[in-house]
């Protein structure tokens, strides 16, 4: 799993720096050597408007996340902690995490620590930090969010199309698409049978649309695109809109894995003037939703900046 952290989930103060507090960088309280390291990787010419936060507004916290104000995720994280990965042993060494980080000679389920290097050096660290640090890119965003919105359209499809289909255990398979008794109702219901109890025809009746309803809705195509802002976009002051597309249409409540159609992508560039009518209409549904939410059908808001969006097309 790639070491990620959205900017907007950092706890970032807002203090200026002072020469009495100098373990301070952009308000947060570190230990020496993390703050030494912070400031070497700011002279990097790469990293002059490079930001610092911490998840947690923690004292002498030896750890910082290294974040660019208009990007969406940070670049990774720097400190100086216990990197050992043995309980029994203690190893303080400088460490760089970042989701371009690729070790292999960690154990595969150190998923942290494989994406992790280590030095007791500053000077070899801060080299390491300025090549490993960076932007984190639209595909991995994908990678990183799809999970939730494949949940999100597999539970729609779950919940809104077959709230009717479910009945008594005893008669779920029958009654279920492709039952034996299925074939039978409808038989009934077009040839005008007469029910001694209208509750059980409108029940038949509901059921057999809910059926119809399910098969329509199974075979629908959609587009699927994830629109990151880059920049702040509720001020409007976005650098740059990407928009991660889908040339082809999939069916939404079949999909099991959302990675099969990663490659199926292409990638576009707008600004907040060129962005599509159809994808800003979107957004502006979706923002005035709290963040991990979606709407039926429309989409889903996986954080300020990042919307999936899902165009439908008539089967």
């Amino acid at each position: 799993m790639a070491i990620t952290l959205l900017v907007s989930d950092l706890h970032i103060n807002d203090f200026n720096d002072t020469l009495e507090d100098i373990q301070r960088i952009d308000g947060c309280d570190v230990t020496e050597k993390t703050f030494n390291f912070a400031i070497a990787l700011r002279e990097q010419r790469a990293f002059k408007g490079c930001r610092f936060g911490t998840k947690h507004s923690s004292y002498n916290d030896n750890s910082l996340w290294v974040y660019f104000p208009d990007e969406i995720f940070c670049r990774g994280e720097i400190g100086y902690r216990d990197v050992s990965l043995k309980n029994n042993t203690s190893t303080h060494k400088y460490f760089v995490s970042s989701h371009s980080i690729h070790n292999h000679k960690v154990a595969y389920y150190k998923t942290t620590a494989q994406q992790q290097k280590v030095s007791e050096s500053l000077d070899r660290i801060t080299v390491v930090a300025k090549s490993h640090l960076r932007e984190y890119p639209v595909e991995k965003i994908w990678q990183h969010s799809s999970d939730e919105l494949l949940r999100r359209l597999n539970t729609a499809g779950s919940e809104s199309n077959t709230e009717k289909i479910t009945t008594r255990d005893v008669l779920k398979n029958a009654l279920g698409i492709g039952g034996c008794l299925v074939a039978e109702l409808r038989t009934m219901v077009n040839n005008n049978y007469m029910f001694h109890d209208e509750r059980l025809k409108q029940y038949v009746v509901d059921h057999l649309q809910a059926i119809d309803n399910h098969e329509k809705v199974s075979e629908q195509k959609i587009t699927i695109s994830l629109v990151a802002f880059y920049g702040d976009r509720l001020n409007g002051d976005t650098r740059r809109i990407v928009v991660y597309r889908g040339q082809s249409y999939y069916n939404a409540y079949r999909l099991t894995n959302l990675s099969q159609i990663e490659t199926d992508f292409i990638k576009e560039e707008y600004t907040q003037d060129t962005l599509p009518d159809n994808l800003a209409a979107a957004v502006s549904s979706l923002a005035i939703l709290e963040n991990d939410a979606h709407i039926e059908g429309l989409g889903y808001r996986h954080s300020e900046n990042l919307f999936y969006v899902i165009e439908h097309e008539a089967a």
